[in-house]
């Protein structure tokens, strides 16, 4: 079971570690961004910081956008600019790519 969930916002991030389990992104108040692998029974291992950096950012996860069969995100920065995050599975992104700007 996992607890402590105040000061988290939490994002449904689809399966990023490809083992066909859906996962969970937390970023806490210091902008930390958490990996939660699922265990497939509702539950979750131990979280993982994968991130920082994280504070200002709206988080959209939980869909392969490369076709590669794993879940990666995008997240809008402070300055309205969108950036893609390529998952390398374990929970872990590469560096991120601006999409767009003005969003």
């Amino acid at each position: 079971m996992v607890y402590g969930w105040r000061r988290f916002a939490l994002h449904a991030a689809g399966d990023l570690d490809g083992d066909k389990k859906a996962d969970i992104l937390s970023i806490d108040g210091k902008g930390d961004l958490w990996f939660y692998r699922g265990k497939g029974d509702g539950t979750f291992h131990k979280k993982i910081q994968t991130g920082n950096g994280w504070d200002g950012y709206k988080l959209a996860a939980g869909a392969d956008l490369n076709g590669d069969g794993l879940a990666d995100i995008v997240g809008q920065g402070p300055d309205y600019s969108l950036y893609f995050y390529k998952s390398e599975g374990s929970g872990r992104f590469a560096k991120k790519a601006l999409v767009a700007t003005g969003w």
